[in-house]
C-alpha cells in the first residue's frame, strides 16, 4: 500500500514539475510553510512567515529573529507574507461566497 502511495505522489510531482515548474515549486514551498505553522499550533492557511511578522509587531523575540532572518532572502518578507495571506483569504471568500447557503 505504501508503494502505491509513493508512486502516486511521485507521479503528481512529475506532472506538476512538467506542467508548471515555477508555480509547482512555489506551491510546494508554500504548503511546507503553512504545514510548519500548523505543526507549531498556528492557524490553518496562514504561513509561518505571517505569524512571525505578527509576533515581531507584538514585540516577541522569536518573531523579530525569524523576521530578520527571512529579510536576508527577501526584504520585508514577513510583511509581504501577511499581505499575501490577506489577499489569498479575500480571493477564497470571493470564490466561495456565491455558494454560501446560510443567508438563503
Amino acid at each position: 500500500m505504501l508503494n502505491v502511495f509513493l508512486i502516486l505522489v511521485g507521479l503528481i510531482v512529475v506532472i506538476g514539475v512538467l506542467s508548471s515548474p515555477k508555480t509547482f515549486a512555489r506551491y510546494v514551498a508554500l504548503s511546507f510553510d503553512m504545514f510548519f505553522n500548523v505543526l507549531t499550533a498556528g492557524m490553518l492557511d496562514v504561513t509561518i512567515s505571517s505569524r512571525a511578522g505578527i509576533a515581531a509587531a507584538q514585540g516577541k523575540t522569536w518573531g523579530k529573529l525569524l523576521s530578520k532572518f527571512l529579510d536576508i532572502f527577501e526584504k520585508n518578507h514577513c510583511q509581504l507574507a501577511i499581505q499575501s495571506d490577506i489577499d489569498h483569504a479575500q480571493q477564497v471568500i470571493q470564490k466561495l461566497s456565491p455558494y454560501d447557503t446560510r443567508n438563503k
